[in-house]
């Protein structure tokens, strides 16, 4: 059964970042931040008894938001032509939530 109400699956994202760099250039830290809010995300509904072939339909029925943040540090440990030593961290936090669901 075809639903004739489906719509393009909708997407806002918004993005924030920061680079900051050292003692010439030895030292960076980089911090990110986004938020991204999906909406008319595709599901397949089942529908209650019916008579017809297939008992479930496409529907937009959910809708998705996704935060989060990053943050890394790098240094430059040894800068020389011969050894070069780089080290870095990063840190980041991704949490998901469901914000309509069938």
């Amino acid at each position: 059964m075809a639903n004739k109400e489906l719509t393009w699956e909708e997407s806002d994202q918004y993005d924030l970042g920061l680079d900051l760099q050292l003692l010439d250039y030895r030292l960076k830290f980089k911090l990110d931040y986004y938020y991204k809010y999906s909406s008319n995300l595709l599901m397949q509904a089942y529908l209650p008894d019916n008579i017809f072939l297939s008992d479930r339909v496409w529907d937009n029925a959910s809708a998705i938001s996704n935060e989060g943040i990053e943050f890394e540090v790098q240094a430059d440990l040894i800068r020389t032509k011969r050894p070069y030593m780089v080290g870095w961290i990063e840190l980041e936090s991704q949490p998901q939530q469901v914000e309509k669901d069938i």
